[in-house]
């Protein structure tokens, strides 16, 4: 099962591995091999039995079904119950270990501060606390700002270099259509895996495949720098300034996206949101094109 939704509940039996997201992510039934779950509230209820190793992914985690293998944990706020046959990997400002735990194997903590391990509950590994910095992840943070910048900053120089019209083209798509290069983005971000793993079974198809696969990845990797030149201009005209040179917007839009980025909590969502848009304006612009090269 693969699904993705603001609320997603499993109920029923699935007999191979389980990949959800969504905001709110529940599972009360039996999966046959490994959970794959991510959202911002994740729920592994009692009645869930993951058949090989779960790793959960969000604000606020609880885990309380059994789980044979090994459990992974990354939060904010991480509660663990349940039977866990292995290993235990918790990484969270805060982890603690329910009443109703059984963890068969070692149970190793990466947060501020040490797990709280409540009574009743059993760990029969070993408890292997490691401290983080916690909430000074400011520190580390003007460093990945700049590293984002700087990146972002050379992709929109050698595209504004290489092909400024195409550039051009592509923002004032973003400019024009922002909504339908969203849909188009959301299109492309779904859609091209799997024609990618279509062409993948037959041997004929793996050369397109292939191709399919850089073209994907560029369009990827481009989508911030088209959407961070647009926030340029943008950014221009608000400020009434004609004439601006296409260099200067370049900059600025480089630094505003790479700030919104690189924000903690918020950033996963914006950087998604720019890929989005942007690779939907470089879809529709390459429809767009191929249309008007077409004979009359």
């Amino acid at each position: 099962v693969m699904s993705a939704g603001r609320t997603v509940s499993v109920e029923a039996p699935v007999g191979n591995d389980l990949w959800a997201a969504g905001e709110r992510v529940s599972v009360d039934s039996p999966v046959g091999n490994n959970a794959m779950v991510a959202g911002q509230t994740v729920r592994l209820q009692p009645g869930a039995t993951i058949g090989h190793d779960a790793k959960l992914a969000g604000d606020e985690v609880r885990s309380e079904g059994r789980i044979v293998h090994d459990l992974t944990i990354g939060a904010r706020r991480a509660e663990i119950g349940g039977d866990i046959g292995g290993v235990v990997h918790a990484s969270a400002n805060r982890v603690t270990v329910l009443p109703n735990a059984i963890v068969r194997g070692d149970l190793i903590v990466r947060a501020p501060e040490p797990p709280v391990i409540s009574p009743g509950a059993q760990v029969m590994g070993n408890v292997d606390f490691q401290r983080t910095g916690g909430g000074r992840w400011w520190l580390g943070w003007p460093a990945l700002w700049m590293c984002l910048f700087l990146s972002l900053l050379a992709l929109n120089l050698i595209g504004l270099y290489v092909a400024p019209t195409w550039f051009s083209r592509v923002a004032e798509t973003l400019r024009t259509r922002p909504l339908l290069s969203l849909l188009a983005g959301v299109v492309v971000l779904i859609a091209v895996p799997i024609v990618i793993a279509i062409l993948l079974i037959t041997l004929i198809g793996i050369p397109l495949a292939v191709v399919l696969t850089a073209a994907y990845v560029i369009a990827l990797v481009l989508a911030a720098a088209f959407v961070s030149y647009r926030i340029g201009l943008w950014v221009f005209d608000r400020l009434h300034r004609t004439g601006v040179s296409r260099w200067a917007a370049m900059l600025v839009g480089a630094f505003l996206v790479s700030l919104a980025i690189s924000l903690p909590m918020v950033g996963g969502l914006i950087a998604l949101a720019v890929v989005l848009i942007g690779a939907g304006a470089l879809a529709v612009e390459w429809r767009d094109r191929r249309v008007r090269m077409q004979p009359a």
